[in-house]
C-alpha cells in the first residue's frame, strides 16, 4: 500500500531542513547545531582534557570552544590539540563613558585586543564591557562595538566577533543596539536569561537574520545531563551555546564531546521529528536523514519514545567515552509510527537510521494531507529560503566591512575613519 499524502510529505520533511537552513557565522561555518563552548576556571586543564576526548574517537567535523581569559589564551592554545578545538575570547574593556571623551584610554585597550587577535587569528572574541550596566549603553556599546571590530578585523580578518551578556530588559533596547547600525561588526549578540532566548532570537531575525543567539547558561553543568541543557537552548532558539563545567573529568566533558561530535556536520534541529513520551530533542542528518535523539529517561521503569515516522530504525546508543554504538533490540513499528523503550540511564545519545528505500512500499498513515497542511509546510519553507539569502547577504556585508577596513589595518581608527566605513557600507547596501 502507499503512503498517504501527509506521511510523505512528513518523511521528506527533513529534505527542506537540510537545504534550506538558513546560514551563519558560526553555526554554519563551523556546521555545530548547537555549537559548544565549554567554560571552567582552569581552561588549559580543560582544554587538555577534550582534546583527549576527542582524539578517542572519530571527530573530524566536530567544534568545540573552550572559553579562557587574554592572559589564559595563550595556555590554553597550547594545551589544544587538532584543529578541532578552538579558543573564545572575552576581552573586557574597562574605559568608561563617554567613550569618545576618554578615547586615549580606549586606544590602549584596542591595541591590546589587536595583539590578541594577531596571536589568536582562528579565536571567536567577545566584547565585554563593564559599562552595559548603564541605561545609555545601546549607543555606548554600539560605538564601542564598531571601534573593537575594526581593531579585531585588521588582526585577524575571519575572526568572529560576539557582544558581551547584554541586559536586555526589553525589546526597545535590543532595537536601540540594532538602530546604530551595528550588524555588520558582530557574529553573535550574547544573553544570560534561558527563558528569553525564544524571544530574542525572534527579535534577532528580524534585525539581523544571520546573527547568532548566544546563550550563556549560569548553572554549572556535570554527567551527561549537559545534553539536554545544549539540546534544550537549541531548540529555544540559541545557536551557540556557553557551557560552565563543574569539574573537568571525563564524566561531563565526554557527553559534550560525544554531542559535539554526533551534531556536526550536515545536521539540524528537527522539531517534526521529536517523540513523545519523554523529555527528547530530535536531530536530523543530512547524509542520510538518520536521527540523534537526546533524551531524558525516567529514574525508575522504562522511558517509551514514541515518533510519528514508520522508516526509523536500527536504534543504538552512543557511547560518550568513544562514540561507540551499542544496538537496541527494543525498537517496534506499528501502524502509527516506530517505538523504543529505553532503560534508566540517565541522559541519553540515541541513534536511528531511516529506511527511506521503503518509502514507496510500507504501508502508512491513512491521512490526507489538507489544505491548512500544505500552506503551513510551504510557509515554512518559504521563510528557511527567505532567511538563508538575507544571511547571504550579511556574509557578504562582513566582506564589505573587512575591505572598507583594511586601509585602518595599520594604527587605530579615528571616529572620522569609523563614519566613513559605514556611510561606505550603507552605499554597499543599496547597491545591492
Amino acid at each position: 500500500m502507499q503512503l498517504s499524502s501527509r506521511t510523505r510529505m512528513l518523511a521528506l520533511f527533513p529534505f527542506f531542513l537540510l537545504f534550506l537552513w538558513p546560514a551563519t557565522t558560526l553555526a554554519q561555518t563551523n556546521q555545530c547545531t548547537p555549537c559548544l563552548v565549554l567554560k571552567s576556571a582552569d581552561p588549559a586543564q580543560l582544554a587538555q582534557k577534550v582534546s583527549e576526548s576527542l582524539a578517542r574517537r572519530d571527530a573530524a567535523d566536530a567544534r568545540l570552544w573552550v572559553r579562557s581569559s587574554a592572559s589564559q589564551a595563550d595556555a590554553t592554545a597550547q594545551a589544544s590539540t587538532g584543529g578541532e578545538l578552538r579558543s573564545w575570547i572575552p576581552f573586557p574593556i574597562s574605559t568608561e563613558a563617554p567613550l569618545l571623551q576618554n578615547a586615549a584610554a580606549l586606544e590602549v585597550e584596542l591595541e591590546a585586543l589587536a595583539a590578541l587577535a594577531r596571536r589568536h587569528p582562528s579565536a571567536t572574541f567577545q566584547i565585554d564591557w563593564a559599562g552595559l550596566a548603564d541605561p545609555s549603553w545601546p549607543q555606548e556599546y554600539a560605538f564601542l562595538v564598531k571601534r573593537a571590530g575594526v581593531a579585531i578585523t585588521g588582526a585577524a580578518p575571519d575572526a568572529p566577533i560576539v557582544t558581551g551578556v547584554l541586559p536586555l530588559a526589553d525589546e526597545q533596547s535590543l532595537r536601540a543596539f540594532f538602530a546604530e547600525e551595528v550588524a555588520a561588526y558582530i557574529d553573535g549578540l550574547s544573553i544570560r536569561d534561558a527563558d528569553r532566548v525564544s524571544d530574542v532570537s525572534t527579535v534577532l531575525a528580524q534585525l539581523d537574520p544571520g546573527s547568532e543567539t548566544v546563550l550563556h547558561v549560569g548553572d554549572p553543568v556535570s554527567g551527561s545531563a549537559s545534553m539536554a541543557v545544549a539540546a534544550a537552548a537549541a531548540a529555544a532558539g540559541a545557536t551557540t551555546v556557553v557551557l560552565p563545567i563543574e569539574q573537568a573529568d571525563d564524566a561531563t566533558v565526554d557527553p559534550l564531546v560525544l554531542l559535539a561530535t554526533e551534531l556536526a556536520g550536515d545536521v539540524a534541529l528537527d522539531p517534526y521529528s521529536t517523540p513523545e513520551g519523554g523529555e527528547a530533542w530530535a536531530f536530523v542528518r543530512g547524509e542520510d536523514l538518520g536521527l540523534r535523539v537526546i533524551a531524558v529517561t525516567a529514574s525508575e521503569g522504562t522511558t517509551t519514545l514514541s515518533f510519528s515516522d514508520r522508516q526509523l530504525t536500527s536504534p543504538s546508543l552512543l557511547t560518550p567515552a568513544n562514540s561507540s554504538k551499542e544496538d537496541l533490540y527494543t525498537g517496534r513499528r506499528s501502524g502509527t509510527g516506530y517505538s523504543v523503550d529505553l532503560d534508566p540511564s540517565g541522559t541519553v545519545l540515541l541513534a536511528l537510521d531511516r529506511n527511506l528505500a521503503q518509502l514507496d512500499g510500507v504501508e502508512g498513515v491513512e491521512e490526507d494531507l489538507t489544505i491548512e497542511d500544505a500552506r503551513q509546510i510551504f510557509f515554512d519553507t518559504l521563510h528557511a529560503v527567505e532567511l538563508r539569502e538575507v544571511a547571504v547577504e550579511r556574509q557578504q556585508n562582513r566582506a564589505g566591512r573587512i575591505e572598507v577596513d583594511a586601509v585602518a589595518r595599520a594604527r587605530a581608527p579615528s571616529g572620522v575613519e569609523i563614519f566613513f566605513a559605514r556611510v561606505c557600507r550603507r552605499q554597499q547596501r543599496r547597491r545591492r
